[in-house]
């Protein structure tokens, strides 16, 4: 199947005319790898990892390093490494902190998956194959 047929597949099997916008707008964009298996991956976006007390936990695909995430809410504004949890920038109060740091080792998985899944080839931080 060539890419038009592809993307014409796609679109048609988009089960809401958002989904469909959303899709072709990725298309159409750089931000968008369609991998050997036919999976079309749109990058681009922010991914949302989880919540935790009021805080929002993001990955973005086009980083710079080191691999980290990002924890914004309640006029907070912070990043972490993926790797072991340390604060890059930004500053949490204690309670927020805490919040982070428990969650922390019970999410690190779910980080690097969520890393990983939103890694374009051409992203300068690759995904992170420790586990």
């Amino acid at each position: 199947m060539n890419p038009t047929e592809l993307f014409d597949q796609l679109v048609r099997d988009s089960n809401t005319l958002e989904r469909a916008a959303k899709l072709l707008a990725g298309l159409m964009s750089d931000d968008c790898q369609i991998e050997p298996d036919g999976t079309v991956r749109l990058f681009g976006r922010k991914q949302l990892v989880d919540r935790v007390g009021g805080l929002t936990i993001t990955v973005l695909p086009r980083e710079h390093p080191p691999p980290h995430f990002h924890v914004v809410g309640h006029g907070i504004n912070a990043s972490f490494s993926i790797l072991d949890g340390t604060p890059l920038n930004g500053k949490l109060n204690p309670k927020q902190q805490r919040a982070i740091g428990f969650w922390y080792p019970r999410s690190r998985a779910l980080l690097i998956r969520s890393w990983n899944e939103t890694r374009p080839t051409d992203c300068q931080v690759g995904p992170i194959t420790e586990n």
